[in-house]
């Protein structure tokens, strides 16, 4: 075969072998929602990257969040997955490329059928430069590539997912601690008038006033109040352990400070249409680009089926002796196709190809599972949202009218027409509505959090998703 020849068939095989694939399909659509089941916004307010934990207006908060990107061992982790995916892009995309290794060592004369004068098989030396491509007819290499590249983008949409999980978190225990502080706060004010409660039924029933009953309910009513501020400091204690653990820190030493959880702002919080949901929420990324990359390696096990073939070249030097590799020496080139075809190998190839199938089906059923875990996060997060809203009304209309009622209690002791019993409990039961006031505004708080998480970390809306990049058999050129 002429030069021109076989230049101009390697031009065909290669144009052949880049035409023979074609781009797998999008990720299914998931089935949605004309609207939410709960009320909520149909548009989305922009909202720039980490805006929302400004909208909370809490230092010590951000401060937090910082350390935890900064040295949590569980985004450190994820960091390092990213890297390795993009190693093994890196790893597939190197198959698309010829290789070129350097070989040298003796060769077998008499395989070759190699004589010297005396009869004697001579040692003959070889130093040569070989190079191989393979050509990818049915799009193996291809598949494995864009299976790479596939989960690459997934474990970076599972990276952006323990950052969403992880601020979740650190802002749910710093919320633990401020409550915890508000809480203890109210409970020694009622500690201080169960204690003056206690001192009046005591002198009552010294007085031959009252039997015993009432001292031993104001004796149980401190114990109780007492109780609940250790409970709080306990739990306060867990939460600061917690958060340590989150920033990359030991508990031993780590301290938090006092925290004001009705100083924390409420952040407005809309809610985006089902799908807008779709397009933000990176778990739901990730597992759309892990049903292409298991599509595609249905693509790789299926071209396993067929025969493979490579191009391979060589170019070196052959002598019998080290010192007649210049003067002596034969040279060696070569050019041409290889070939390896399966002929049995037990039904492995068979296996393996529906190994793949069933992966991909069930990287299918993940993410139509993520999908209907989703809109669910939605719907439970604004049914939170707005029970949290409809109870803080209902509890600032009781805060109003308590407070009618100690104004008027105060006119009538001074009156004499009230005992000072019945101030002190007008007065706790302020105190216990305040109470219910701070853990309604933490639920306010819990689902802003859970709403922020189940919209995929943001308000601000990003491109849809698309499909990566592959290959499948049986395209034409």
């Amino acid at each position: 075969m002429t030069a021109g020849r076989r230049c101009a068939l390697l031009a065909w095989v290669f144009t052949l072998s880049a035409c023979a694939s074609a781009p797998l399909a999008p990720a299914p659509v998931l089935p949605t929602p004309a609207a939410w089941q709960t009320g909520g916004s149909e548009s989305v307010v922009p909202d720039a990257a980490g805006e929302f934990w400004m909208r909370f207006g809490n230092a010590a908060l951000l401060a937090l969040l910082q350390q935890a990107a900064a040295a949590n061992p569980d985004l450190l982790i994820a960091t390092q997955r990213l890297r390795l995916g993009r190693d093994a892009e890196l790893e597939a995309g190197a198959l698309q490329q010829p290789s070129l290794s350097l070989n040298a060592g003796p060769v077998d004369s008499a395989a070759v059928a190699v004589r010297d004068r005396s009869g004697r098989n001579p040692t003959i030396y070889r130093l040569g430069l070989n190079a191989s491509y393979e050509l990818d007819f049915w799009g193996r290499v291809s598949g494995l590539v864009s299976s790479a590249e596939a989960e690459s983008m997934a474990r970076g949409y599972d990276l952006e997912t323990a950052r969403i999980l992880l601020a979740t978190q650190v802002a749910q225990h710093f919320f633990d601690i401020a409550e915890a502080d508000e809480q203890r706060g109210l409970l020694q004010q009622r500690s201080v008038l169960a204690e003056q409660r206690l001192a009046l039924e005591t002198a009552r029933q010294d007085a031959g006033r009252i039997d015993r009953q009432p001292v031993a309910a104001a004796q149980q009513a401190l114990g109780l109040l007492q109780a609940q501020q250790r409970e709080w400091q306990r739990q306060r204690q867990r939460s600061e352990w917690r958060l340590a653990l989150l920033c990359g820190q030991l508990p031993e030493g780590y301290s938090i400070g006092p925290q004001a959880l009705r100083g924390i702002v409420q952040p407005t919080v809309p809610a985006g249409l089902p799908s807008t949901l779709l397009q933000r929420r990176p778990d739901l990324r990730a597992a759309a680009a892990r049903l292409q990359a298991a599509q595609a390696q249905i693509g790789v096990a299926r071209a396993e089926q067929f025969p493979q073939f490579r191009l391979t070249a060589e170019l070196g030097l052959a002598t019998d002796l080290l010192h007649r590799a210049l003067s002596g020496s034969v040279g060696l080139f070569g050019i041409g196709p290889e070939i390896s075809l399966p002929l049995y190998d037990g039904g492995a190839r068979a296996a393996r190809l529906d190994a793949r199938q069933r992966e991909a089906e069930i990287a299918l059923l993940e993410y139509r599972k993520a999908g209907l875990a989703a809109f669910s996060d939605v719907e439970q997060a604004l049914q939170a949202r707005q029970a949290a809203v409809e109870q803080q009304q209902a509890l600032l209309a009781t805060q109003a009218r308590q407070q009618a009622e100690l104004k008027a209690a105060v006119e009538q002791l001074l009156a004499g027409r009230k005992s000072r019993l019945d101030m002190l409990a007008a007065e706790d039961a302020q105190l216990e509505s305040a109470q219910q006031a701070i853990r309604n505004t933490r639920a306010q708080l819990d689902s802003a959090l859970a709403l922020h998480a189940a919209l995929g970390g943001s308000w601000q809306a990003v491109p849809p998703l698309v499909a990566v990049p592959s290959k499948t058999v049986g395209a034409s050129p």
